[in-house]
């Protein structure tokens, strides 16, 4: 303490507290610029278009039936290590090339055993089928984490080889897909016009009950953030009930990609007509993995273009689950939805009560 001038004391200022008080100015610097860098990066996360990628449809130089058949058993001669027997790419077939020739693309984290039943029945009519198995799908270890890698660049590859080889083993190639193979048919429908028949089964644009706005920035987020797995059922776990090879985790980036499909192909359908003149959609009203807002979306761009639409929804009150195709679900109705599919897969579709165009 000095004594001032009229006799009282005064106290020293502390000299610590301008250095304090700039510590902190200058902290405080740091963490905006910190959280404006991470603005920026979420900003370009969430906002910044993605390219386009051009796929090729270039069809493969036509194979005789015999070397086409050989190409398709591949698998069942040479099982390749660690994928299930029953999961195996497949192919069934009368000897000879067949009227119609079926391509059956199985769901995510199945494999071809899906098609075992409805595969057989399109056999039953006289037509050859062959069922492709999607990368890295099969395999007996349910929990790899391998499959993860997979992306819709290989499903595209294997949904393009599937075609041009069954091109050598029927007159005319009708395409099936499932969730989100039914939007790998989308994009066969929208670009290869040696395909007669497309049906979408359940297609995956968007998750279910996603509003359209949310659907570019949610896609570009899984596709840039870091990829990781997710279940199905986050309580049941592994121990989900269903088909027993059927995988009970899902990689999220895969499930971008799909979107971002979706969304390539909804984009192209709004520039031009789809090249497959005729295209089959079932959905169902009780399905809540889908939202049908993005379907829709492309059904009024395909409309636009005058495509050959065949539209059909089972009622909500039918009870009809989102894998309508494999009989090992536990909430299957195969037997009330097969011969419905089977007319639209294989006659005309515009007979089946409450389609609409």
């Amino acid at each position: 303490m000095q004594a001032g001038n009229a006799g009282g004391f005064r106290f020293n200022r502390p000299r610590m507290e301008k250095p304090r008080r700039r510590i902190w100015q200058k902290l405080l610097r740091v963490l905006g610029f910190v959280g404006i860098f991470i603005g920026v990066i979420l900003l370009a996360i969430l906002f910044l278009p993605l390219s386009n990628p051009n796929f090729s449809t270039t069809d493969e130089a036509g194979l005789s039936f015999a070397d086409a058949l050989a190409v398709a058993r591949t698998e069942l001669d040479n099982l390749p290590a660690g994928v299930r027997a029953q999961c195996a790419a497949n192919v069934l077939d009368h000897g000879k090339p067949t009227a119609k020739v079926v391509v059956l693309l199985h769901g995510l984290s199945n494999c071809p055993a899906q098609y075992s039943q409805l595969s057989q029945e399109i056999f039953a009519q006289g037509y050859n089928v062959i069922m492709p198995r999607m990368a890295f799908h099969g395999f007996e270890d349910r929990l790899n984490n391998d499959w993860g890698q997979v992306g819709m660049h290989s499903f595209i590859t294997d949904a393009n080889t599937a075609v041009n080889l069954a091109k050598s083993l029927g007159d005319e190639v009708i395409v099936v897909g499932l969730s989100v193979n039914g939007t790998m048919a989308a994009w066969l429908a929208q670009n290869r016009a040696d395909v007669s028949r497309v049906v979408m089964l359940a297609p995956f644009m968007a998750p279910y009950g996603m509003p359209r706005w949310l659907i570019k920035p949610v896609e570009r987020s899984l596709l840039r953030l870091p990829n990781f797995f997710l279940w199905w059922d986050p309580v049941l776990k592994e121990k989900v009930p269903g088909p027993p090879d059927a995988y009970p985790r899902f990689p999220t980036r895969l499930i971008g990609e799909f979107m971002f499909l979706g969304s390539m192909v909804s984009e192209e359908s709004r520039i031009d007509a789809p090249a497959c003149k005729e295209i089959v959609i079932v959905t169902s009203g009780a399905d809540v993995a889908i939202d049908m807002r993005q379907v829709e979306h492309l059904i009024k761009n395909w409309r636009r273009q005058n495509a050959g639409l065949t539209l059909y929804e089972f009622p909500a009150s039918d009870k009809v689950p989102h894998d309508l195709i494999d009989p090992r679900q536990p909430t299957q109705r195969v037997d009330f939805v097969y011969p419905k599919l089977l007319e639209f897969i294989l006659g005309d579709p515009s007979s089946v009560p409450g389609v609409t165009h």
